[in-house]
């Protein structure tokens, strides 16, 4: 499967993820999907029948890992 993910504002894709959770009736502290904060960018992942106004990207930016000791 592929997936997409929407970059946004942290707002944006918590309103995003709210939505889909919402609509999708998730219950007991479900969501949809959390949001990443990855180099400055937000992101969460796209529900496949819920569309919004962020920038759809195809693959998260690589994570840097610090070095170990």
């Amino acid at each position: 499967m592929d997936y997409k993910w929407y970059k946004g504002t942290e707002k944006e894709c918590l309103d995003y993820d709210a939505h889909v959770t919402e609509k999708e009736g998730y219950k007991d502290g479900d969501n949809w999907a959390d949001v990443f904060e990855i180099e400055g960018g937000f992101y969460v992942l796209k529900h496949e029948k819920y569309n919004a106004e962020m920038d759809i990207v195809n693959t998260l930016p690589d994570i840097k890992q610090p070095e170990m000791p």
